[in-house]
């Protein structure tokens, strides 16, 4: 049986506020040209090489750095 003089509310919160993301102090701030995401166009810069493209032009094609397009061999 239901009461009509009290009125009974409830509420469930079943959202939590979301942790703000924090940066991860392992990856360094700069990408490193060896790491994982930069080791396959390193390793495109010989091919490219070999086609007759220049550093300058590799290093647009593939967007990295002319510094590290320079240090690969």
């Amino acid at each position: 049986m239901i009461d009509g003089d009290s009125n009974t509310i409830n509420y469930i919160n079943g959202c939590s506020e979301l942790p703000t993301p924090t940066p991860d102090k392992s990856q360094p701030a700069t990408p490193d040209y060896h790491d994982g995401t930069n080791q396959g166009k390193t390793e495109m810069v010989g091919k490219l090489r070999e086609l007759g493209l220049k550093d300058e032009q590799i290093a647009g094609v593939l967007g990295l750095a002319l510094e590290v397009v320079k240090q690969v061999d």
